[in-house]
């Protein structure tokens, strides 16, 4: 592919707006692929993650200037610790790459390959060329979307992320290796650990403090009123006393949604001030990885996992918070396709 000028800022672009929707839901594998899931990739060129930043040769971290146009990016937060750098270009599965890596406490917890031109053949070649030799090495993706093209790999070590977009009529191919916490002990702190974390994270948790969804209305919790939406009606709930926090980061009381009883939703609306989102968007990239913004809401992002479908509005007053379970969601856009065949049969 033609040789261009390569910048993290030009690959967070690529990477976190090629992402799908819910609407667009991603092709799931079955379980017996996940099994299969190998070690992630840790290692380009002569650089790996968990590497100490100090002992990487050849990189030349951002100028002040090119950190305030990353910093410009909308759902772009710093976390504490980080930097940036370029590195000379790197050979992987006999191509040359753009290489950007990201640091956190002096030490490698991203990186960021990517190509990019004007040649559409030549980016449809490459992504095929690199996804067979990444499923090779780690195994077939859990995800999958052709629409734009996008494959999410996730294990034990990290997570990766090949992706491929046109943008202003130039076609680029990225592939993102991040670590997650258990990398060499990379993000270890003075008594903690710094988390990276993923969609399997927001996963995991599946509803919110000691409620899953899926669970019944427990003993103690506060009836508030019922509400309709596209698919029926749910109730709220919430407890009489709330601590309102999400890690440091005041959120206000949690209103708990059931429907038919059961746990399908959490709510919050947080204070609306900019110190706060900042702060909020900070914990919620540790907990469970960059967002994705959405193209039909200012200041709004998601995180879809498998499970759990995260929402997070900040141009709102007050700040919107919403966590639903996937299934919810599917029974939503189920209802309001139904509805919508409804109309047109009228």
């Amino acid at each position: 592919m033609k040789r261009s000028i390569c910048s993290f800022l030009t690959m967070l672009l690529v990477l976190l707006f090629t992402f799908s929707s819910v609407c667009a839901a991603p092709q799931k594998k079955g379980k017996s692929d996940q099994l299969a899931m190998r070690d992630m990739i840790e290692k380009v060129g002569k650089y790996y993650l968990g590497q100490q930043i100090n002992t990487a040769r050849g990189l030349v971290e951002l100028a002040p200037e090119e950190y305030a146009v990353l910093r410009s990016i909308p759902g772009w937060f710093d976390m504490p610790g980080e930097k940036v750098f370029k590195a000379p270009k790197v050979t992987l599965n006999r191509h040359v790459w753009h290489l950007t890596i990201g640091a956190l406490d002096g030490k490698i917890y991203t990186l960021g390959l990517q190509d990019f031109g004007s040649d559409q053949g030549a980016a449809d070649n490459l992504f095929k060329k690199t996804l067979t030799f990444a499923t090779s090495q780690m195994g077939a993706p859990i995800e999958q979307t052709n629409s734009p093209k996008r494959c999410i790999w996730d294990a034990s070590n990290g997570n990766a992320i090949l992706a491929e977009r046109n943008a202003q009529g130039f076609w680029s191919v990225n592939f993102l290796l991040t670590a997650k916490r258990s990398v060499h002990k990379a993000f270890a702190k003075t008594n903690s650990e710094v988390r990276l974390g993923s969609l399997t994270d927001l996963d995991a948790q599946n509803g919110y403090g000691n409620l899953h969804f899926g669970d019944m209305v427990p003993a103690g919790m506060v009836y508030q009123s019922t509400v309709p939406d596209p698919a029926g009606k749910v109730e709220l709930y919430a407890w009489p006393s709330d601590d309102g926090k999400f890690g440091d980061v005041i959120l206000g009381t949690a209103y708990y949604c059931f429907r038919d009883a059961h746990l399908v939703s959490v709510h919050f609306f947080a204070p609306a001030d900019q110190n706060n989102a900042e702060a909020l968007m900070n914990v919620l990239r540790t907990k469970f990885g960059p967002p994705v913004p959405l193209a039909t809401q200012p200041n709004a992002f998601q995180w879809e996992g498998h499970r759990v479908l995260l929402t997070v509005g900040l141009g709102e007053t007050p700040i919107f918070i919403e966590f639903r379970s996937m299934s919810d969601v599917a029974r939503i856009i189920k209802s309001l396709q139904r509805g919508k065949t409804h109309q047109r049969v009228k």
